[in-house]
C-alpha cells in the first residue's frame, strides 16, 4: 500500500492488514505477543491511526485499522505524541525537544514546519503505521534474542474495507475469531492478544476501538467454536 492506493473519498477509509513471520515460523511466544501488543499501542498514539481490533498469534497478526484525514500539530501536541512514542525520559524525545525549542527561540519558522512535516508525514497513513510497527517490533525481537535480520516474511498485505457497519463488523468479527479457527480457545474472548479478549477484560484501549461496532446497529459479537462457519479459512 502507499499513499495512491484506493480511498473511499470523503469517508473514513478502513483496511485489514496481515502479516507473516519468516518462513511461517512459531516467533511469537507470549513475552512477543505482550511486547508487539504493547508497542503497537505506542505506534497507535504516535500516528493516529485507529486501531479498530486485532490479533497477534504464533505466527502472524490480524490488525483492522481506520485511517484519519491528515491533521495539522501545534508544537505541544507534537512533543505530546514524540514523548509517548519514545519516552519523556529518553534522550531521543529531550534532543528532538531541546531542538524545537532551540528553533521557537529563534523564530525560525521555516525550519519548525520542516521538524513537523518530518514526523507528521508518518501520521495518519495506514502504511507508515505498520512500517513503524514492523520495524519497532524487529528491533525489540533482535536486542532481546541478539540476532540480526528481518522477523516479517513480507512488508504486509492489506484488504480495503467498505465503509458500513456490515463490512466493518464481518471483518472485525472474522478477525476476532482468528484464535478459535487456530484452536487456541474455545470462546474468543479467552484469547488475550486480540482486541475483543481485551475489550472484554475491559482494557481501554481496545474498548474505544470496538465501540463503534457495538453501538452501531451491526449486531456485533463474535461467537465461541460453534458460531464458526464451517468453511472458515484462516
Amino acid at each position: 500500500m502507499n499513499s495512491k492506493r484506493p480511498r473511499f473519498a470523503g469517508r473514513q477509509n478502513y483496511v485489514h492488514c496481515i502479516s507473516r513471520t519468516i518462513d511461517c515460523q512459531f516467533l511469537l511466544g507470549e513475552v512477543e505477543r505482550e511486547a508487539f501488543v504493547r508497542l503497537m499501542r505506542k505506534v497507535e498514539v504516535f500516528t493516529g491511526v485507529r486501531v479498530i481490533t486485532y490479533a497477534v498469534l504464533s505466527n502472524h497478526f490480524h490488525i483492522l485499522l481506520a485511517e484519519n484525514e491528515p491533521e495539522t500539530l501545534s508544537d505541544a501536541a507534537l512533543l505530546d505524541r514524540l514523548g509517548d512514542y519514545y519516552g519523556r525520559d529518553s534522550k531521543t524525545f529531550r534532543k528532538h525537544e531541546a531542538f524545537l525549542t532551540q528553533l521557537q527561540e529563534h523564530g525560525l519558522d521555516g525550519a519548525i514546519a520542516e521538524f513537523h512535516e518530518r514526523f507528521q508525514k508518518r501520521m495518519n497513513n495506514f502504511s507508515e503505521f505498520m512500517k513503524t510497527l514492523k520495524q519497532c517490533f524487529t528491533q525489540w525481537y533482535n536486542k532481546r534474542n541478539d540476532r540480526l535480520g528481518t522477523v516479517w516474511s513480507d512488508r504486509f498485505k492489506s484488504i480495503l474495507v467498505e465503509p458500513g457497519s456490515d463490512a466493518l463488523s464481518h471483518m472485525a468479527a472474522y478477525i476476532d475469531l482468528n484464535p478459535v479457527r487456530a484452536n487456541m480457545v474455545d470462546d474468543p474472548m479467552d484469547y488475550r492478544w486480540s482486541g475483543y479478549g481485551e475489550a472484554m477484560a475491559g482494557q481501554d484501549p481496545a474498548c474505544r476501538g470496538l465501540e463503534r461496532l457495538y453501538t452501531s446497529d451491526t449486531g456485533y459479537r463474535p461467537q465461541g467454536k460453534a458460531g464458526v462457519p464451517a468453511k472458515s479459512e484462516e
